[in-house]
């Protein structure tokens, strides 16, 4: 386009030399007859082709600093976009997920049909010792709860008590012979935590993952020990997990979450899965009606040096259909500033 330019720039120099030269040396008109010469036409035809020349070389030159805008906005654009996945790529290995561990809090449906017979003889006794100890301070009534039941006092106001949680041989948990399906309820606990990259896939389709682990908890035989927590309130019991470890030898992903920035619009899902059986098909089939009813209160994820996102229950969806376990979807916003805790 620069070449072309120059070319009609000389050209139209050369026309209005050549036509100032031509109206020095030439008549125009015949002084006979008034009548335009031949040598007049030819400065005629020269003029109007000037005059062409220059519109066009106008236009030309116009259209070519519109295409120069054109191509140094391109370039700004693509530059600014690489220095953007440069900072990503940056931000991606300052912030690596490692080192995963995991907090939740699951409610126990104690109002279930099957564990009736455990919910009746777990308020029982708790109401007697309670009673008994009802005279006492705060601390008395804790030196003899801890010393006596195996019970531990984790919340009170003043000297009454609000919350409790059970040593690994209280007589208060569940007994396997006589209570078996309280006692593998409250035994094993088990949260799979499934990430798809960006928004744009169906959790409601079976797809694969991009990251994958899972949290299995004990409440005594694994290296995740979690916690039996009863609200004396309103006679809610919970398992209470806190600082779980995930091996990342038992981690599965495609390579396109590894990272805390790879999360922005990321979905998540959380299913209580509980895996964990005793090994008798008619016990474990009334677990599995057990754990429907499972509800996930929170859960603190720690993914990197720190890192925590908070997931409460009122920031996760429920999208287990009827007769499926329990299951949450999150679905992260789309700036990664803003992943803090929910």
């Amino acid at each position: 386009m620069d070449i072309a330019i120059t070319i009609f720039k000389y050209l139209s120099l050369l026309i209005g030399t050549f036509s100032g030269i031509l109206g020095l040396v030439s008549d125009f008109r015949d002084k006979t007859s008034n009548k335009i010469t031949k040598n007049g036409n030819r400065l005629l035809w020269l003029i109007i082709t000037s005059s062409f020349i220059s519109l066009l070389l106008q236009t030309l030159e116009l259209y070519n600093d519109k295409m120069k805008d054109q191509i140094a906005e391109k370039r700004t654009f693509e530059e600014a976009v690489k220095t953007n996945r440069m900072l990503k790529d940056l931000n991606r290995t300052l912030n690596p997920i490692k080192d995963i561990s995991v907090n939740y809090t699951i409610q126990i449906p104690l109002d279930h049909p099957y564990l009736n017979s455990y919910r009746q003889r777990l308020t029982k006794q708790l109401d007697s010792i309670i009673t008994s100890v009802k005279s006492l301070n705060i601390k008395q009534k804790e030196n003899i709860l801890f010393n006596n039941y195996g019970i531990f006092v984790t919340h009170s106001i003043k000297d009454s008590i609000i919350s409790i949680e059970f040593d690994q041989k209280s007589s208060l948990l569940p007994q396997k012979m006589s209570e078996t399906l309280a006692f593998y309820t409250l035994k094993y606990a088990q949260v799979d935590y499934s990430f798809y990259y960006k928004s744009d896939k169906n959790i409601s389709t079976p797809i694969k993952p991009d990251f994958y682990f899972s949290i299995i908890s004990s409440n005594n035989d694994l290296n995740n020990r979690h916690r039996i927590n009863y609200q004396l309130n309103n006679q809610s019991l919970y398992i209470i997990g806190a600082f779980l470890k995930s091996d990342s030898k038992f981690w599965k992903k495609t390579g396109k979450i590894i990272s805390i920035p790879d999360l922005e619009e990321a979905e998540l899902t959380m299913e209580l899965l509980g895996t964990m059986v005793s090994g008798d098909d008619n016990i474990d089939n009334k677990l599995r009606e057990i754990r429907r009813y499972f509800k996930l209160k929170n859960s603190y994820l720690n993914l990197s040096e720190g890192r925590e996102l908070q997931f409460r229950e009122n920031s996760i969806k429920p999208i287990n259909k009827d007769g499926e376990l329990p299951k949450y979807l999150f679905i992260f916003p789309k700036n990664i500033n803003e992943i803090s805790s929910y």
